[in-house]
């Protein structure tokens, strides 16, 4: 800070004592003067400084460049090439829903679906390519409604399977009974996992409650204690079962044997009258003979005339035995 010194001039008036203060500055003659002339000089110097400031604010500027380096932008594909791919794989899985069997249809989407990881969205986009028919004329009307696989599913239930399907399947396995020449424990189990409540215990129950009477005989319940050990004691009784019949089959045939023989020889073949064959296996000439009296020449009709047409058959002899005019 400069250093100011004040004096201090004292003037003697007729009316009045007028004061006048004096700065001095010993090495700036800025600071020289009355009060009111340095106060003025430091208002004009301020001026000054900011009109400087204000011009050197809207003095033009030479503009920089400056170079930085951009990373570059990493496009994904876009949804349409990827949704693309996805139907085109989905085609080839070969999965068509026509109206028939809808549960099975369901459960080869998911196992599917969790194969390929391919998302629900994408699921929805391109299941036209997996019905035929009036289901896809069905999506067509109603793919519009849904926004999730969640949807799709309720709507594809209530749609395709029967009312109070649950019931129903249940009453389809406690009904159920073995039918000769069927896969009963595939089924059954089928049945039973898509109703649920089912465990191991509860499934060897229900297939042992349902199975054949003939099956049981072999099978005693206290010998299984889970359904592979039921499985396989099953086709233990399949397999003895089908020798059994096999053996009697054969058994059956030596019996039989003499007999069509002997009367094999003693039939006559009423083509060629010679014995050991029948007509439809003759390959011999025909010959004309009565097959009831062996009269050759003649037919059994004519040599053995049915009642009633003995007069007719005796005329036509007479006529026939008759010498022809000259």
């Amino acid at each position: 800070m400069h250093h100011v010194s004040r004096v201090t001039e004292r003037t003697s008036c007729t009316a009045h004592t007028v004061s006048r203060i004096f700065f001095e500055h010993p090495q700036d003659p800025f600071f020289i003067g009355t009060y009111t002339d340095v106060h003025h000089k430091c208002h004009l110097s301020a001026l000054a400084e900011e009109i400087l400031f204000f011009d050197a604010r809207e003095a033009p500027r030479t503009p920089v460049t400056l170079s930085l380096p951009v990373p570059p932008i990493q496009v994904p594909a876009g949804p349409i090439v990827v949704d693309s791919k996805v139907i085109g794989q989905m085609r080839k899985w070969g999965c068509h829903f026509d109206g028939k069997d809808p549960m099975a249809f369901l459960e080869q989407i998911a196992e599917l679906r969790d194969a390929y990881g391919f998302s629900d969205r994408q699921l929805l986009r391109g299941l036209f390519e997996l019905l035929r028919g009036d289901p896809l004329l069905w999506l067509r009307n109603n793919r519009e409604h849904w926004r999730t696989w969640d949807d799709f599913d309720r709507d594809f239930r209530g749609q395709f399977l029967l009312r109070r399907y649950q019931a129903a399947l249940r009453r389809e396995i406690t009904d159920r009974r073995q039918r000769p020449g069927e896969t009963y424990a595939t089924e059954m189990l089928t049945l039973m996992r898509r109703s649920g409540g089912f465990n191991r215990d509860k499934q060897v129950d229900r297939l042992y409650e349902n199975m054949s009477p003939d099956y049981k005989f072999y099978v005693r319940y206290d010998d299984v204690t889970n359904v592979t050990e039921l499985q396989a004691r099953a086709a233990d009784y399949e397999e003895i079962e089908a020798q059994r019949r096999e053996h009697a089959k054969t058994a059956r045939k030596a019996d039989d044997k003499p007999t069509v023989t002997a009367a094999y020889k003693k039939e006559c073949c009423w083509r060629c009258k010679q014995r050991g064959h029948t007509r439809f296996n003759c390959k011999k000439s025909p010959r004309k003979f009565c097959s009831q009296c062996g009269r050759d020449g003649v037919l059994t009709k004519q040599c053995h005339p049915p009642p009633g047409n003995a007069e007719r058959a005796g005329a036509a002899t007479a006529n026939a035995a008759a010498p022809s005019p000259a």
